[in-house]
């Protein structure tokens, strides 16, 4: 806002920084992104606006326009590896560790958070998984005999 009269009130707006990706309208000052962000990219600007009087000589103020660009759950988790090998001892009783799996995403916040679970077209009989921590662990003893079936169903 200007406390000008006339020609000396009237205000221009440009954009100062070498701000790509936005723009600044001439006459009212409204700054707008011209394309998409990604937040795991780059997650903050800092857009430098100038505000020019009419006056003679034109007086200016500037100042910076922060935009923090917010997450969008576009990120499937990805395990540490696509496939996992383990041998275990047959007859451990229930509840035996098996291997803890590891999971990550890219996103940041709730989309972050991750849930482990068993495929629930799979048999849900001979292991059980911590749906926080991904803690593999049997839920009956391993029958050594049975190896072929468990094969067949997880790997």
């Amino acid at each position: 806002m200007d406390g000008d009269k006339a020609q000396n009130a009237e205000v221009r707006y440009e954009i100062l920084s070498e701000s790509s990706g936005f723009a600044v309208h001439p006459e009212t000052g409204e700054v707008v992104t011209l394309g998409g962000y990604d937040r795991e990219t780059r997650d903050r600007y800092d857009v430098i606006v100038l505000a020019i009087d009419g006056g003679d000589p034109p007086l200016n103020s500037s100042t910076v326009v922060r935009v923090t660009v917010t997450d969008e759950n576009d990120n499937a988790p990805q395990f540490d590896q696509s496939e996992y090998s383990v041998s275990f001892p047959e007859n451990e009783p229930p509840f035996s560790s098996v291997f803890l799996l590891h999971a990550s995403d890219n996103d940041a916040g709730p989309n972050a958070e991750l849930t482990y679970s068993i495929d629930s077209s799979l048999p849900q009989d001979h292991f059980l998984i911590n749906s926080t921590s991904g803690l593999l662990q049997t839920a009956i003893p391993l029958d050594r005999e049975e190896i072929s079936i468990i094969r067949r169903y997880y790997c």
